[in-house]
């Protein structure tokens, strides 16, 4: 059987650093400096954005054309297709929700043994995506580095594996919260061009106004990070469990 990817006598170490991680993301939110620190979190969210409306117009049916990266950390997806109203609303929503997705399986990967080669595919996948709908140059400039740093952490430094993917995790997690702005409102400036926010485009393709789908996806979002965290505060328990457990005293 594999040996737990983190120690119990280190449980308490790693949720200190997780709580630091997201009160430290807070915090820099409120000034100049931490969104200067943050803009490569802000791009990254971006990406897995545009990637959550790609990848649900392609499930239901459409063509992904290519996504745009943009320096003022806004992005675009590019799909084509003959959708009717509730998959246009399932596609903006995809973008909404999709960084809280991924959050909260990454956080999910991050206490299993295997967590280094959820890095390493996640990192592959990256530069997947980025070879067949990259059409920016800040999107390879972003994305090139941050593929090839996940593999190399993942076979290079595998004990950094599990803090790295829950880092990056919270991080998308967290930037949900960080757009709410965006989320209720009906538009919003793509470099310098007024477009409709995701949400609007769901009231546009449905019925009920912007403010209602900005409340449901960010209610849908919470409840994904928080069983995310589920996740990962029982396979600390059971961690911990196990370490208490006296020897010779297996269950049949």
């Amino acid at each position: 059987m594999s040996a737990p990817l983190i120690k119990p006598a280190n449980i308490w170490v790693r949720r200190g650093v997780l709580i630091a991680i997201v009160f430290g993301t807070i915090l820099a939110w409120q000034f100049s400096w931490g969104q200067t620190l943050l803009y490569p979190f802000t791009l990254f969210s971006t990406y897995i954005h545009e990637m959550g409306h790609g990848i649900s117009a392609l499930i239901l049916g459409n063509s992904f054309q290519f996504f745009e990266l943009n320096s003022d950390g806004s992005g675009v997806a590019h799909w084509v297709g003959s959708a009717g109203a509730l998959s246009r609303a399932l596609i903006a929503a995809g973008g909404l929700v999709g960084p809280s997705l991924i959050g909260a399986l990454l956080l999910v990967a991050s206490s299993k043994p295997w967590a280094r080669f959820a890095l390493i595919a996640f990192g592959v996948l990256i530069l997947i995506s980025l070879l067949i709908w990259g059409r920016t140059w800040m999107a390879w400039f972003l994305l090139v580095p941050v593929s090839s740093l996940f593999v190399l952490v993942g076979f290079k430094l595998p004990r950094s594996a599990g803090i790295t993917l829950e880092f990056i995790a919270l991080q998308l997690c967290l930037s949900v919260y960080s757009d709410l702005d965006y989320m209720f409102s009906s538009g919003a400036q793509v470099l310098g061009t007024q477009q409709v926010s995701d949400t609007q485009a769901m009231a546009n393709a449905l019925w009920l106004p912007y403010w209602f789908w900005g409340a449901l996806t960010a209610l849908f979002s919470l409840a994904v990070i928080l069983w995310g965290m589920r996740k990962v505060l029982r396979a600390d328990a059971q961690a911990f469990d196990s370490k208490k457990k006296p020897p010779g005293l297996n269950a049949e």
